[in-house]
């Protein structure tokens, strides 16, 4: 993970929020470096959870840049509430999908498929933080496909230590985000 990189990304989105939540695209292609992902708000709060994860050891004037996005993130929900909740649940269900998919792949593969699952494990991450975000979703059809997939996937779990980077640890407690305390047996 790559902070100054994560900084500019989420100053990127931030910037381009308010335009994508009305626009109709998932995931929007962003006026930026070829480095930058798609704008989502799931990537987003995946960015900047990261961000946050590493405050600490950023630079004041980074800190105050991070703050700043935070804060121009936090009015455009707030302006634009109902829009915001909208496309989060249209992103809840494409990532819940994918979680779904994934498992079924390493159901059936058995090793072979579970090699993906440090990188795969995201789509579980980002659809916790969007129903962290925006906790009205957690009433939806889609979030309750979470506990069955949850519970196939904590048959296959083989507990353990933080699956991504040691510096982003404290944005992701083992409480909340078990699923990336592990790897698949």
């Amino acid at each position: 993970m790559d902070p100054q990189h994560d900084l500019a990304v989420l100053k990127a989105m931030s910037a381009d929020l308010q335009a994508y939540l009305f626009s109709e695209v998932l995931f929007w292609q962003m006026q930026a470096p070829s480095s930058f992902p798609r704008l989502s708000l799931g990537g987003l709060l995946l960015t900047r959870a990261r961000l946050l994860a590493v405050s600490p050891r950023l630079l004041p004037a980074e800190q105050t840049e991070v703050a700043q996005a935070n804060r121009q993130i936090e009015s455009v929900f707030f302006k634009w509430a109902v829009a915001a909740e909208k496309k989060a649940a249209q992103e809840l269900r494409s990532r819940i999908n994918l979680w779904a998919r994934f498992l079924d792949e390493c159901e059936e593969e058995g090793q072979a498929g579970a090699e993906g699952y440090r990188h795969e494990v995201s789509q579980r991450v980002i659809a916790a933080l969007l129903l962290s975000q925006f906790p009205r979703l957690a009433d939806a059809d889609e979030a309750r496909r979470l506990a069955p997939l949850d519970a196939r996937l904590r048959a296959r779990l083989k507990t353990g230590g933080f699956i991504w980077p040691a510096e982003v640890q404290a944005g992701f407690p083992s409480g909340e985000f078990w699923f990336l305390y592990g790897q698949l047996r």
